[in-house]
């Protein structure tokens, strides 16, 4: 059994069902790492009024602020799937759950690396965060022990664990009409500063295959997918 599955008692990844290379590419990895897990298919931004867009750059205009993202219902999507898969999870019989988003990459002895970390964080944690993005600073995590770090600042959302301890409140928070077109991201930075038990891995476990904002050097992988939100 793969270590994901001793650890967590449920995996998911978020997909969507138009992209069928990432679907594959999902297929063929986590059969290979002999993953048990379940896709789930993000609502089609199309299927998506442009209201909430539009509303949103309203809000910001009241608030005399300017929308730096983009906003984009691809961004709402995101939001919107990651809530579904968080409120499904708040009512479910599992006492955590790991997500991952369709580009993930695995990176090599991901599997010792894991167990280390979990072995050595505190056991009553709220969000792991063990999808570092490969842009990251050193500012953006505190040192907690020689495997283990806080996060700080944006760390990335495309592998990542919750326990129910604030799942309700957190669920709550995103629900917010203009919390939506973040994206999912930048919310957990509030997880960060507002005391929720956040920990992140020392070491490189889990990357991403898709290109942000044209930084090619974004993921070390030959194979990259266009993003879908940037």
């Amino acid at each position: 059994m793969n270590v994901l599955n001793q650890y967590f008692d449920k995996v998911y990844v978020i997909t969507s069902y138009f992209h069928k290379p990432r679907i594959q590419y999902i297929n063929e990895l986590f059969k290979k790492e002999n993953i048990k897990f379940d896709f789930h298919y993000a609502v089609h931004p199309d299927f998506l009024s442009d209201s909430i867009v539009d509303d949103y750059i309203k809000y910001l205009e009241y608030l005399d602020q300017k929308d730096t993202l983009p906003t984009s219902k691809y961004r709402v999507s995101a939001t919107i799937s990651h809530l579904q898969v968080l409120r499904q999870f708040q009512y479910s019989g599992y006492n955590n759950v790991l997500i991952f988003e369709d580009d993930v990459s695995f990176e090599i002895d991901y599997q010792n690396k894991l167990k280390s970390f979990i072995d050595n964080v505190h056991s009553d944690w709220d969000i792991l965060n063990l999808g570092r993005n490969y842009t990251y600073e050193d500012s953006n995590v505190q040192e907690y022990n020689q495997f283990v770090n806080i996060p700080k600042d944006l760390y990335g959302a495309h592998a990542y664990a919750f326990s129910k301890n604030r799942i309700e409140e957190f669920c709550e928070y995103l629900e917010k009409p203009h919390q939506l077109p973040w994206g999912p991201d930048p919310h957990y930075v509030k997880m960060y500063k507002e005391g929720y038990k956040c920990y992140c891995p020392s070491e490189f476990i889990f990357g991403a295959l898709s290109t942000h904002f044209k930084d090619s050097n974004f993921v070390k992988a030959e194979e990259r997918f266009d993003s879908l939100i940037s």
